[in-house]
């Protein structure tokens, strides 16, 4: 079978193949590199033990996601799943970042993944802080199911230090606030550099939704204060002042 392969592709699977157990995890391989031709480098590449997480980064961010599962079909070493890339972020960082739902899925079906669910990247980001960025409400849905998941960890955006939940509030995403309200995650927290609690960030950037899905939350504290002394009514809200401040009025604690 190895003979059915284009000359520079088996030139580079011998080339790095290191003893007979490689040799016949690649013949027993070959059918299904075949299989997907015009991907032949990328599998070649997932065979090698050094350069499987290349594979997988490259199927990702080239937004390749029946590559991507295909190569998680392939026998590879189980340090590939566990591997990161230069930024620190692990296979489970990539497939939240481009939005690869399935490549998600299959990977949390693998014990070696589940156990880097909590990996930080150098920003101490983790994948449900990607995913929960970006709006990717199935993938937090799925990471917040995984046993032993840290909903409340965080991580640098920019100056910031920010949860999930934060990083939800901020950019709008209410149906993943909710849903990770919903997990038990803290919805009071504090962020680490200054004290700034999930709603405030949510009132503070107007999203009405969001400060709606917060307020909904029996445990959250709208008195809450940040470094500064301030809670969530000394925030001016940059957009739909009046809608939010009346929301918050309602939640007021009368004395």
């Amino acid at each position: 079978m190895l003979l059915d392969l284009q000359p520079e592709l088996l030139g580079l699977v011998l080339s790095n193949l290191e003893n007979q157990v490689d040799v016949s995890r690649c013949l027993q391989s070959c059918k299904s590199l075949l299989a997907l031709k015009r991907d032949h480098h990328l599998c070649a590449q997932w065979l090698i033990k050094q350069r499987p997480l290349q594979a997988m980064i490259l199927a990702i961010e080239s937004n390749q996601q029946a590559t991507a599962l295909h190569l998680l079909k392939l026998p590879c070493p189980s340090c590939a799943l566990t591997a990161v890339d230069n930024f620190g972020d692990s296979v489970l960082h990539l497939a939240a970042a481009a939005k690869q739902e399935n490549v998600m899925v299959e990977l949390l079906r693998r014990p070696e993944c589940r156990s880097m669910i909590n990996h930080r990247n150098r920003n101490q980001e983790t994948p449900l802080m990607v995913a929960a960025e970006n709006g990717f409400l199935n993938m937090v849905q799925a990471l917040t199911k995984q046993e032993g998941i840290d909903l409340d960890a965080q991580g640098r955006c920019g100056h910031q230090y920010w949860t999930a939940l934060h990083r939800a509030c901020r950019y709008g995403h209410s149906a993943v606030v909710r849903a990770l309200c919903q997990s038990g995650c803290d919805v009071n927290s504090p962020a680490l550099n200054n004290s700034w609690r999930p709603l405030m960030w949510a009132c503070y950037s107007g999203h009405v939704e969001c400060v709606r899905a917060l307020l909904e939350h029996p445990d959250v504290n709208v008195m809450a204060i940040n470094s500064e002394g301030m809670s969530v009514f000394h925030v001016k809200p940059q957009y739909n002042v009046a809608e939010i401040e009346s929301l918050l009025f309602v939640h007021l604690p009368v004395s």
